[in-house]
């Protein structure tokens, strides 16, 4: 794939944040910043800036370790205290 059918960082975020199971806000709680820094940058309005903390790589993959994390961690059921 080349990089001008590559999709875009507002695409890429967006897809990597609903795979993640994360709301505006979750997002933006994981990254540090405001949601609606978040929302801009899915709709394309701006992008991270580049003295930012976070690069766009690191940004992606903060929220697909986020989301592989959700996957592997099971709920513990603890109603039955006297299993432990």
């Amino acid at each position: 794939m080349g990089a001008s059918e590559r999709p875009d960082f507002s695409a890429r975020l967006r897809e990597a944040r609903r795979a993640a199971g994360l709301s505006l806000t979750g997002t933006a709680r994981l990254l540090g910043v405001h949601w609606q820094t978040v929302a801009s940058w899915e709709h394309g309005r701006r992008t991270p800036p580049v003295s930012a903390p976070l690069t766009q790589p690191e940004i992606l993959r903060r929220l697909e370790v986020d989301a592989a994390l959700r996957t592997v961690a099971a709920p513990v059921d603890i109603e039955d205290e006297d299993d432990y």
